[in-house]
């Protein structure tokens, strides 16, 4: 699944229910995202993209 989020002042994206930290550099900054089963990429505008497996927390 590909989609497209802005990025927070805060330099966060939220992708199904999962909080990405990018930094402030990309404050404002449109990223897409790609969302496979055991990974979540995040194309930048910079040639080099960033993939991490998604962690989940249950409430306790």
């Amino acid at each position: 699944m590909r989609v497209q989020r802005r990025v927070s002042a805060t330099g966060t994206a939220m992708v199904c229910r999962q909080v990405i930290s990018l930094g402030r550099t990309y404050a404002g900054q449109t990223v897409t995202v790609y969302v496979a089963d055991s990974t979540i990429t995040v194309e930048l505008d910079r040639p080099a993209s960033s993939s991490a497996p998604p962690t989940s927390r249950s409430a306790t």
